[in-house]
């Protein structure tokens, strides 16, 4: 659970000619930029445990074809 909501999170206001990526207004930018607005946290948290044990069972099994040739 958050302190604090990240939409309502105001940032140092950009300088001129820089736009996002680059530079943000405020938190909402951010998660509107990035396409998490809209998403929920238990979604994005289970998609990165899905990346999470994806990369590292991919990592194994490099390290087990590795250790086959030798």
């Amino acid at each position: 659970m958050f302190f604090f909501s990240p939409e309502d999170v105001e940032l140092d206001p950009c300088p001129a000619g820089m736009n996002p990526p680059s530079c943000y207004s405020s938190g909402a930018e951010v998660l509107e930029y990035y396409c998490l607005d809209g998403d929920s946290m238990w979604l994005n948290a289970l998609y990165l445990m899905i990346m999470v044990v994806g990369y590292r069972v991919v990592g194994l099994l490099v390290l087990l074809i590795l250790n086959r040739r030798n």
